[in-house]
């Protein structure tokens, strides 16, 4: 923003932006008019794990927001030291967390749907679907969180080229899994899982490869002042987007 022309840059912050929502919803409606496809159960299985869904990427956006909006202020100063900090605290914070919330649902998925109100028809569906989810859950977070970071850089365009990627991905296989091998609706929980996996990958090669402060294992140096700063930006985001899986 202190080098290029306000009208411009916003542009080219927003249009990628926008290009990726559009193509995410496209993506979303697509997903649903194929699960449909396969009976009332299963559309209702979907249902149930929306709540599960949501609260991943709740998780992501808490750590892509609260790491983005320190990153940013940080990379205004000049300080790359701690902007390196903050973004690999994110990152590997997102991963982390989303290893926990995997194994544990993977601990616990039967209760779970049922207490989310799956019938005793719905509840095998919702336990096929989320199974391969829960697995990646790791690349679902960090999918999310790597999303906000490079966004924060300034790099809207790679941002938008991992989710574009992964969501166009996503309606190719969906189908073959689910018809074309004849998974139902495990193939459509592996799908996503899948390319997810693809998008996280791409997003981090991205980070790492193009992105304006460094990524490694070495920068993860959290301390009560970075925990805070990433609490205070990312807490709204978190409770914004958690409320909707209640």
């Amino acid at each position: 923003m202190t080098q290029s022309p306000l009208e411009p840059l916003i542009l080219r912050l927003a249009v990628p932006a926008i290009v990726s929502n559009l193509v995410t919803v496209t993506y979303n409606m697509a997903d649903t008019w194929f699960i449909g496809r396969l009976g009332t159960s299963q559309s209702g299985a979907v249902g149930v794990a929306f709540s599960v869904m949501t609260i991943m990427q709740a998780i992501g956006f808490f750590f892509g927001q609260g790491g983005g909006n320190s990153l940013s202020r940080e990379l205004g100063k000049r300080n790359e030291e701690r902007a390196s900090r903050l973004l690999s605290v994110a990152f590997f914070g997102s991963v982390g967390f989303g290893v926990l919330l995997g194994v544990l649902g993977l601990l616990v998925l039967q209760p779970l749907v049922h207490g989310l109100g799956a019938t005793d028809t719905i509840a095998p569906y919702a336990v096929q679907y989320l199974t391969p989810l829960l697995v990646a859950t790791p690349c679902v977070t960090g999918s999310f969180t790597m999303n906000g970071l490079l966004r924060f850089q300034g790099l809207s365009a790679y941002s938008m080229i991992g989710l574009v990627t992964g969501a166009i991905l996503n309606i190719a296989l969906a189908p073959a899994l689910i018809f074309g091998a004849g998974l139902g609706i495990f193939g459509a929980g592996l799908a996503t899982a899948i390319c997810q996996t693809i998008s996280f990958t791409i997003l981090t090669v991205m980070c790492v490869k193009v992105g304006v402060v460094r990524l490694s294992p070495r920068w993860f140096q959290p301390d009560m002042l970075l925990i805070r700063e990433m609490i205070g930006g990312g807490l709204p985001s978190l409770l914004r987007n958690g409320v909707g899986s209640v």
